[in-house]
């Protein structure tokens, strides 16, 4: 009797751990990849009066998308609050930040975070304690997440952004490596 518990246990487990990775599947066959034209993207304007200036948007929307954002590229950081390889690269990711401000990009080059199954709040939570200096938006529902074909936290999708959207120059998956190393591969990804 133990035995079929414990199977019946370790089925229910299983079931719980595939039904969870559903959840997280992609809606698209895979990550976006480069050279493909990103698909509409809504985000949730739950953002400060500072992060929506940094964007370059006007008004008090409740969503936005890539058409609102002035700059030439977009660094989207696909993130979660409780995702420890998140936490652990937020100082690189700062530094990637920091030296593209530094070179003069600043107004070319536009950072936003993307907080999978986070919400507003929590995104902000993530920005206070890592001292993340763009801003961020929830994606509690993973719409951005799933039309992007995100299966990883932390992901980079670099867009260029043109014609009312965005253009895929590359994505990273996972650690960025070296920040000076990164802000190079922006920079010949877009030809800055």
């Amino acid at each position: 009797m133990k035995r079929k518990n414990l199977i019946a246990l370790a089925a229910a487990f299983v079931l719980t751990a595939l039904l969870a990775a559903a959840g997280f599947a992609a809606e698209r066959d895979g990550l976006i990849t480069a050279g493909e034209q990103a698909p509409e993207l809504k985000f949730q304007a739950a953002l400060d009066a500072q992060g929506k200036k940094y964007l370059g948007l006007g008004g008090d929307a409740a969503t936005f998308g890539l058409a609102d954002v002035k700059a030439d590229v977009l660094v989207l950081e696909m993130f979660g609050l409780y995702c420890l390889h998140c936490r652990a690269e937020a100082p690189k990711v700062k530094t990637a930040f920091d030296l593209l401000t530094k070179d003069g990009l600043a107004d070319k080059v536009k950072f936003l975070g993307v907080g999978v199954k986070n919400s507003a709040f929590e995104v902000q939570a993530f920005r206070t304690q890592l001292k993340v200096p763009f801003p961020g938006a929830p994606d509690p529902d993973m719409a951005v997440t799933k039309n992007l074909g995100v299966m990883a936290t932390p992901t980079f999708v670099v867009l260029k952004l043109e014609n009312g959207g965005g253009k895929v120059l590359f994505t990273q998956v996972g650690d960025i490596g070296d920040p000076a190393a990164f802000v190079q591969k922006i920079k010949a990804a877009a030809a800055l």
